[in-house]
Formats: structure tokens, C-alpha cells, sequence
């Protein structure tokens, strides 16, 4: 794989996800509080919409999918560019570790629908986080003797991952709180776009050579630092935007309600199911 493609994969993977739970984390958020509906609570993955696949966990199959996807295109390549001595390249590799996590973490999503009390609560959620946390320590542990440009450009990465973790960790310990959630969504979106201006600078595959950068010149730095500024204002005004247009939608009528799977039974008061407002049996404690 090129690493255009290699950056393309991984950037498109993180904004399909980073899309779909803002949207899906509005939508639950202002079904509740517009239309008197459930309390919102926090899950790590949303229902598909869609009627034929509302029985099927496609957040888990997705992350499953692309992670076996980039494990065997990662696999090809660094036994087809394996060092003189037969050694694996150590980048290469990294990949291979990134795509275990993300993967496993997609099996735990399947396990945690289908076999709602085989695991306990938020293990989900536990398994995302390492993910992150594997993906940073890894590319903060790649940057040594990297050109100083180069690095400025990963090492923002390794700063998204972390707060990412942050956001994963305050989701799951205040699962009430929308902007935990919301946060999580702004950072792997940021997470997309940034990986996408890496591959701009780095590879300059656009025909005009627009960043025909030196990657040793310290000056450069604080360019970088203004585009990152400009991709987080950017997503921020974005995620704005798409809230105020779920606002008005569940103003001016009732939203799609989502269907009761494993993440959203739990979620869900019994009482409310069944019309009837028990919700203070199931109040979980903010302590």
C-alpha cells in the first residue's frame, strides 16, 4: 500500500465514524431532551437505522472489517519490503499492532449486542480506549529521528489519541453527560482530517506541489501549528452547524426513535418501555 493510500484508508475510516456518532449522538440527545423522550445516556455504539440491519452490530463489523483490512495490506507490505537481514520494518508493523486493537475492540462490540451479560458493563468501552492508547504510544515511540517537521506532524496525532482516551474514559464514567460523547466525536474527526493534511504534506500528491515543505526547516513548525488550529475551528463550527439542524428537526417534529438493541435496552427504563415512567429505579448515580 502507498502510503497516499495508507493515509487515505485510515483518514476515511476515522470520519465515517466521527459523522455517524455526531449525528447519532444529537439525535438521541435532543429526542430526549425536545421531545420528553429517555434521559440520554452515553454508549459507545448506535443502532443502524436502517430496517433490514437493526439486528446486525455494523459499528463492530465496520471496525472489524477495516481493521483485517489494513492488518493484511500492512502484512503484504512489510514482508515485501523486509530488511536485508529478513527483518520486518518496524513502522510497517506498528500498523499491525494498531489494526489488532481496533480490531478486538470491534469483536468486543459484536459480543457486547449478541451476548448482552457475557461481559460486564463497558468492557466495550475499556477495549476502545487501549485501542488509543495503544495507537499513541506507538507513534509517539515512532518519531525518533524523525525530521523536526515530521515529527510536529505525528506528534499532534499522539495528542488527539490520548484526549481521546480522556473523552472514552469521562464517557464511561459519566455516561450522562453529552459533551464527553461529543467530545470523543470532535477528536476522532479531527483525528480524519489531520491524517489527511499529513498525507498532503508528506506525500504532496496534488499536481501543483503546494507543500513543497523542507521538513528539517524549524520555521515550518509554527505553520503546522495553524493548520491544526484551522482543521479544529474548522470541525468545531461544523459539529455546530449539525447541532443546530437537529435542534430545529426535533423542534418541528418527533425524531426516528432507535431501536432497542443491546446498547440501548440498558439505556432505556423498563418503565419507560412499557409507557409507564419508573425512571427512578434506574437512576444511576453521578458520585
Amino acid at each position: 500500500m502507498s502510503k497516499v493510500a495508507e493515509y487515505a484508508f485510515q483518514g476515511v475510516t476515522f470520519l465515517l465514524f466521527g459523522v455517524w456518532w455526531t449525528t447519532q449522538i444529537l439525535r438521541r440527545y435532543y429526542r430526549g431532551r425536545l421531545e420528553r423522550g429517555p434521559t440520554y445516556m452515553s454508549s459507545l455504539t448506535f443502532p443502524c437505522c436502517c430496517h433490514r440491519a437493526k439486528h446486525w452490530q455494523l459499528e463492530g463489523i465496520l471496525k472489524l472489517l477495516f481493521s483485517i483490512s489494513l492488518g493484511i495490506t500492512s502484512l503484504v507490505a512489510a514482508f515485501l519490503s523486509r530488511e536485508a537481514d529478513g527483518q520486518l520494518n518496524p513502522s510497517i508493523v506498528k500498523y499491525l499492532v494498531v489494526a489488532f486493537f481496533f480490531g478486538f475492540s470491534g469483536v468486543i462490540d459484536i459480543i457486547m449486542v449478541a451476548h448482552k451479560t457475557f461481559l460486564p458493563r463497558n468492557t466495550d468501552y475499556v477495549f476502545f480506549l487501549l485501542a488509543f492508547l495503544a495507537q499513541g504510544f506507538l507513534q509517539y515511540n515512532s518519531l525518533y529521528g524523525t525530521p523536526i517537521v515530521e515529527e510536529q506532524l505525528h506528534l499532534l496525532i499522539v495528542y488527539i489519541c490520548f484526549g481521546t482516551a480522556l473523552c472514552l474514559l469521562a464517557e464511561m464514567r459519566w455516561p450522562k453527560n453529552v459533551l464527553f460523547a461529543l467530545g470523543r466525536a470532535f477528536l476522532v474527526l479531527l483525528l480524519g482530517t489531520w491524517t489527511f493534511q499529513i498525507s498532503a504534506i508528506l506525500c504532496n500528491p496534488m499536481p501543483m506541489k503546494v507543500f513543497n515543505w523542507d521538513m528539517k526547516d524549524p520555521k515550518l513548525l509554527l505553520s503546522v501549528t495553524e493548520m491544526f488550529a484551522c482543521h479544529v475551528w474548522f470541525i468545531f463550527i461544523g459539529m455546530v452547524l449539525v447541532a443546530v439542524i437537529f435542534r430545529r428537526l426535533a423542534a418541528s417534529g418527533p425524531l426516528p426513535p432507535e431501536r432497542e438493541d443491546g446498547a440501548m435496552t440498558e439505556l432505556i427504563p423498563r418503565g419507560e418501555r412499557n409507557g409507564q415512567d419508573d425512571s427512578h429505579l434506574y437512576e444511576i448515580s453521578d458520585d
